[in-house]
Formats: structure tokens, C-alpha cells, sequence
């Protein structure tokens, strides 16, 4: 047993990974004003005969999260989320009138180690939620609006900063050093 403990933690962690074959962090400037999502769009649940869970797609609300049927996975994690003070603090001057824009996916092992992660730090700063709108995508990235295509969203979860209506980076799939760091780098490149 002890001799296939290596080789459970692999499996356990090929199965887990979103898409485990590219790139961990992007900064991608463009310069196409952004369109965000509309706020408040109903959301649609998916199931299928092998889930346990529906699937959230379409805008999302963390209060569906913290609450709803993801609850199991998001509650545990955001309240053991650890916090570097300082480096929170720094955060939240880059911050300053930037808004974001997250594709996930309630399915994504990724999504579910990043999500709870991101609103612990952005509800230790005081970010104001409307200035993020969550669109949760299915397996195949999609959302029903088609933000999926418009963003170019192949990954999740997928954080794009916006400032003045442009984007100046994203955080795409997990981090290089950690999220917050990760975050902070973005922003520091794209002031």
C-alpha cells in the first residue's frame, strides 16, 4: 500500500486538474472595451445522469456558492483560507478601480481551490461585489450568452482585470506562486 501511495496522489491529481497540459498564469493586455455581463441573469442548472451536483451556468452570485448547492466544497474552503495581511493590503491599492470578470466552472477542481480563495481576499479588502460578475461555463466552456466566445475563454477559472473598461491581464487556471502573488504581478505589470 505504501508503495502505491505515490501513484494515487499522481491519479488523484490528473483526475482533479481542469486541464493540467497548459499554461498556469497569463497577463494579456488588449485594448477591446470591455462588455460586461448583465447582472442578475437568471441562472440555468444543469444535471446529468453521472453528477451528484448540478452544474451553476450562466451569471452566478456568491451567495449561491456560500449557501447553495456548492456549499460542500466553497464554505470549508473559504473559511480556511489563510491571508498575508500585508499582501492583502498591497492588493487592495492595486485594485483601485479595477473590476473583474471570472469565468468558472462549479465542476473544476481548479475552480473550487480558486474561487473560495479569491472572494476570501476580495471580502477581506472590501471589494465591492458589483464590481465582479461571475459567469459559471459547462464542460466545454460555454455559457448560454456566448461571453465564452466574446472573452475567449478556454480555461477556468479565468479572472480578467478590467480598468477603465479594458482589460490589463488575467489569472487563468491556477497560480505560478499563489493567487494573491499571482494577482499582484498582473497588476503590477498593467498599471
Amino acid at each position: 500500500m505504501i508503495k502505491l501511495a505515490p501513484y494515487l496522489l499522481l491519479a488523484t491529481l490528473v483526475l482533479t486538474a481542469c486541464n493540467s497540459n497548459k499554461t498556469n498564469t497569463e497577463s494579456v493586455p488588449t485594448n477591446s472595451p470591455a462588455q460586461h455581463v448583465e447582472a442578475k441573469t437568471p441562472v440555468s442548472v444543469k444535471t446529468t445522469t453521472n453528477q451528484k451536483r448540478p452544474e451553476i451556468i450562466s451569471n452566478l452570485q456568491v451567495d449561491e456558492l456560500k449557501q447553495g448547492v456548492h456549499s460542500n466544497w466553497f464554505a470549508p474552503r473559504y473559511e480556511r483560507a489563510v491571508m498575508d495581511e500585508n499582501r492583502v493590503a498591497y492588493l487592495a491599492t492595486l485594485l483601485e478601480g479595477v473590476e473583474i470578470l471570472g469565468f468558472v466552472g462549479t465542476w473544476c477542481g481548479d475552480t473550487q481551490r480558486d474561487l473560495p480563495n479569491l472572494f476570501k481576499t476580495l471580502d477581506e479588502i472590501g471589494f465591492e461585489e458589483e464590481k465582479i460578475d461571475l459567469v459559471a461555463v459547462d464542460r466545454s466552456y460555454k455559457d448560454p450568452s456566448g461571453n465564452n466566445t466574446e472573452w475567449n475563454i478556454k480555461r477556468v477559472p479565468t479572472f480578467i482585470f478590467l480598468k477603465d473598461n479594458e482589460e490589463v491581464g488575467r489569472y487563468i487556471e491556477r497560480p505560478r506562486v499563489s493567487l494573491i502573488e499571482d494577482i499582484i504581478k498582473i497588476l503590477e505589470e498593467n498599471k
